[in-house]
C-alpha cells in the first residue's frame, strides 16, 4: 500500500486510502456512454456520402437554425458548414440531420433546439432566408476539408451535386484532404515537431527513447486534422502531462496522448485550481500550469461543446 502512496496512485485519508483524483481520472458511466453514442453518430454521417448528399439536396447551403449561408471550405469560423443531429440522441437519418453553421452547432451542443433556445427553420420557409444570407461566406466549388469535432455532430463535407440523381449513387472522386500525402507543409512540420517533443520529454523523465513510427505520426496528424487541435495548445498540454507525476507514467506514446487529450486538459485545469497558493511564490510546476491554462481555454473554444 505504501508503494501505491509513494507512486501517488493512492492518497492517505483519515478514513483510510483513496484513489488519487478518482473523479478526474475515472469517467462516469453516463459520460462514457454519451461519448460512445456521439462518436458513433459522427462516424455514421462521415462514412455515408449518400446521407450527406440527401441532407444537402434538401437544405441547400443555409443553416436551418439562423438562415445564414454557410461556407463549406471554412474549417474553423462560425460561418463554416457542418451537419447537426437535431435530436442529439436520435439516429443518423435524413429526418434527424440538418445543415448548420458552426456557430449554431457549437452553441447547441448536445441539446435539442428547444433546450438551446434555437428555432428549427422549416424547409418550406427557405424562400424567406434571403434577408439573412451572406454571399461572401460560402465558397462553393472550392476544395472542402474534413472536420470531425469532439463533443458534437459537426462535419465539413463536399458540396452536394446539383445534378443529384436519386436513382444512382453519386460519389465525389476527390481525395480525403487529411491524407498524409496531402498535408500542408506547415502541418507536416507540426506533426514532426510534436512527435519529437514527446519523445524528448519521455527520455527526459528517465525512460527509454520511443520509436517514432507510423502509429505516432498518424496519431499526431489526426489530432491536428480530424480532431482540430491547436498545435501550440497541444505542445503546452504535452509539457504539463510529462511534468505531472501521475500522467508522465501513463502517457508514453502519441496515440495515448491523443486518446486522453480531453481528460488531460480537464486534469490540468483542475490541478491549476487545486494547487494555487494565494500570496505565495508559484513553483515552477505552477508557472508551467498557469501558462498552460490560456492555451487550454483557447483550445476549448476551438473544439466546441
Amino acid at each position: 500500500m505504501q508503494e501505491l502512496v509513494r507512486a501517488e496512485l493512492w492518497e492517505v485519508k483519515p478514513f483510510g486510502f483513496e484513489f488519487h483524483d478518482w473523479l478526474v481520472y475515472q469517467l462516469s458511466r453516463e459520460y462514457v456512454l454519451a461519448e460512445r453514442a456521439s462518436n458513433a453518430a459522427r462516424q455514421a454521417v462521415s462514412r455515408n456520402p449518400d446521407l450527406r448528399e440527401a441532407v444537402r439536396a434538401r437544405d441547400g447551403d443555409n443553416c436551418r437554425y439562423c438562415g445564414l449561408r454557410v461556407g463549406w471550405s471554412d474549417r474553423r469560423g462560425n460561418k463554416g458548414g457542418t451537419y447537426d443531429h437535431v435530436d442529439p440522441t436520435g439516429p443518423s437519418v435524413v429526418d434527424n440531420l440538418v445543415v448548420s453553421c458552426r456557430g449554431c452547432n457549437s452553441s447547441k451542443g448536445r441539446r435539442t433546439p428547444q433546450e438551446a433556445g434555437l428555432v428549427l427553420i422549416q424547409i418550406e420557409a427557405r424562400s424567406d432566408l434571403g434577408t439573412n444570407l451572406d454571399p461572401t461566406s460560402s465558397e462553393l466549388g472550392s476544395e472542402p476539408e474534413s472536420d470531425l469535432k469532439h463533443g458534437g455532430s459537426s462535419y465539413l463535407d463536399h458540396p452536394a451535386k446539383s445534378d443529384l440523381d436519386k436513382n444512382k449513387t453519386v460519389r465525389d472522386p476527390r481525395p480525403d484532404p487529411t491524407r498524409p500525402d496531402l498535408l500542408k507543409e506547415k502541418d507536416k512540420e507540426h506533426v514532426d515537431a510534436l512527435c519529437a517533443l514527446l519523445s524528448e520529454l519521455i527520455v527526459g523523465n528517465g525512460s527509454k527513447r520511443p520509436t517514432i513510427g507510423k502509429g505516432w505520426l498518424n496519431a499526431a496528424r489526426l489530432m491536428l486534422t480530424a480532431d482540430a487541435r491547436d498545435p501550440v495548445a497541444a505542445e503546452r498540454l504535452m509539457r504539463w502531462c510529462q511534468a505531472d507525476s501521475f500522467w508522465k507514467a501513463n502517457v508514453m506514446s502519441m496515440p495515448t496522448f491523443r486518446k486522453n487529450y480531453d481528460r488531460l486538459r480537464l486534469a490540468a485545469n483542475k490541478s491549476i485550481a487545486d494547487k494555487a497558493r494565494p500570496g505565495g511564490r508559484p513553483t515552477p510546476e505552477q508557472r508551467a500550469m498557469q501558462t498552460l491554462s490560456l492555451a487550454t481555454q483557447t483550445d476549448e473554444r476551438e473544439i466546441g461543446a
